[in-house]
């Protein structure tokens, strides 16, 4: 079981970023204020977001980013794209945490926003990595931290 770092108002945001792009994930760490109480966890591997949302509890992360393609050159291990990270989250994940798709595959990002939009998720954005802006992805930071705080004063 892991440990609910969300526990208090003056706790990190865990934001769990399912990206395999090094670029994308020093870009979205650059967008970030130097300040922040923001914790952006970059996983590059379908399988390795599936198995980390299987142990995870369900409020763990209070936002997740989703890309489509995923480890498409790496062998080693059974391919599993965002869609595959999106039905993990069908089970695992709180419905009202916030998810951004993010993906450049349009039909990949129209079938992850269709799945959780239509499994009752609240907050789903779908903006593609090119159109999305610094105050896009901070305003959707804002928005989990509102779902946080709800969180933490419901609880």
């Amino acid at each position: 079981m892991s440990e609910n770092l969300r526990l208090s108002h003056d706790a990190p945001l865990r934001i769990l970023l399912v990206e395999n792009s090094a670029g994308r994930i020093q870009k979205f760490t650059r967008w970030l204020p130097e300040d922040t109480d923001v914790v952006l966890r970059p996983v590059r591997l379908g399988n390795v977001a599936i198995e980390m949302l299987r142990r995870d509890q369900p409020r763990d992360w209070m936002g997740v980013m989703l890309d489509y393609d995923l480890n498409l050159f790496d062998r080693s291990t059974a391919y599993r794209c965002g869609g595959d990270v999106a039905q993990m989250m069908l089970m695992r994940t709180d419905r009202e945490i916030p998810v951004l798709v993010h993906s450049m595959n349009p039909a990949g990002a129209v079938f992850m926003f269709g799945l959780l939009t239509g499994a009752g998720f609240d907050s789903v954005t779908r903006i593609p990595y090119e159109m999305l802006t610094r105050e896009a992805f901070l305003g959707w930071i804002n928005r989990c931290r509102d779902v946080a705080v709800t969180h933490l004063d419901d609880e």
